[in-house]
């Protein structure tokens, strides 16, 4: 059986303000790149009995993505998020509650996790919003011992200092972009970050801790040795920032499974990072 990093969070649309829906949620973006790596990733996630569901399920299998890990809810609907961008191409998100990604339902899933192999799991914070759903996936990530990746993902008022912190104990791996790196850990600009990313890293038992800086690159620490890069160059037209994180989440995620030094794969974290702000959404067309 083939060791596969699973991922666990919402799958939904992300519906945009000129009408156009497109196949969205961070864990729907890293399960489609990491897809794209043939790193044969899982998703546990939940959706509704219904057009987008089916929908979801059809571009799931375009892309050769398994969808044994997707539960149908009869009762909610499919995922969606209304976003608006700015006119600097940053996305803001309206998030309903009651969706079907709300209700994973933690039997199926740990059935699920007992017929994988997990190399790894990743997860954000954002699904946990609900009981049913964070009592599914902590049971899954305790009871499965696989190393776990947290992609923070702090999304207002969607998130609780106590389980990101839980979490963060949990983790192997965690990436956070700049506001969240202040908000949990203090840190207000580059120079804080270049001084306590690595001490905080060490302390906090990381094997890498990753902070992206939006249009100035990210950096990376290992506790002992600090990287740092901006965004390579691209002559093709920025459209929004939406899933430039994801992006960037599985260019080392396809590094941990590669054994890539850090440095290779923040740069090559950043070229997926820079190439999907091309498109609209956070995934590539088929």
């Amino acid at each position: 059986m083939i060791a596969r990093p699973i991922v666990l969070g919402e799958v939904l649309f992300d519906c945009f303000p000129d009408g156009s829906a497109v196949l969205g949620g961070a864990p729907f973006n890293v399960y489609a790149h990491l897809g794209r790596m043939g790193l044969e990733p899982m998703m546990i996630s939940r959706i509704g009995d219904d057009s987008r569901g089916r929908q979801l399920l059809e571009a799931m299998e375009s892309r050769d993505l398994l969808t044994e890990g997707i539960q149908t809810d009869p009762h909610r609907s499919t995922g969606e998020v209304i976003v608006t961008v700015s006119d600097d191409g940053h996305p803001q998100f309206d998030i309903p509650l009651e969706q079907a990604w709300d209700a994973v339902n933690a039997v199926k899933t740990l059935v699920t996790m007992e017929s994988a192999k997990p190399s790894m799991i990743y997860c954000g914070t954002l699904a946990m919003r609900s009981e049913a759903t964070r009592e599914a996936y902590i049971m899954a990530i305790e009871q499965s011992g696989a190393p776990l990746f947290l992609d923070v993902n702090l999304r207002d008022p969607w998130w609780q200092r106590p389980l990101v912190d839980k979490l963060i104990k949990k983790a192997s791996w965690v990436k956070c972009n700049q506001q969240e790196a202040e908000i949990l850990f203090g840190i207000k600009d580059r120079q804080d970050a270049r001084s306590m990313l690595p001490g905080l890293c060490e302390r906090l038992g990381l094997k890498l801790l990753i902070l992206t800086l939006s249009e100035r690159g990210a950096m990376v620490t290992d506790g002992y040795n600090l990287w740092q890069a901006a965004p390579p160059e691209s002559d093709k037209p920025f459209l929004d920032s939406v899933g430039a994180g994801d992006a960037c989440a599985c260019g080392f995620i396809e590094g941990i499974h590669k054994h890539y030094e850090p440095d290779t794969s923040l740069r090559n974290a950043l070229q997926l990072a820079s190439d999907i702000c091309r498109v609209r959404g956070g995934v590539f067309p088929v």
